[in-house]
């Protein structure tokens, strides 16, 4: 607890500054992880969301 009492306003509040942004980081892993939409998808999912080519009729032409 002394090295706090050492430190210059400036220093605390950059050690602030980098906590906060770790918690924000924290925080916004959680609710990507949280987020069902974000869940990786079965096998069989993964299988029907494959998109098919459609045939496309190579004898009309611009004009």
């Amino acid at each position: 607890m002394d090295v706090l009492f050492q430190l210059t306003d400036d220093q605390i509040a950059l050690l602030g500054c980098m906590g906060a942004i770790a918690v924000s980081m924290l925080l916004m892993s959680l609710s990507y992880h949280a987020n069902p939409a974000n869940k990786a998808a079965t096998e069989e999912e993964r299988l029907q969301s494959i998109p098919l080519r459609t045939k496309q009729n190579s004898e009309r032409k611009a004009a």
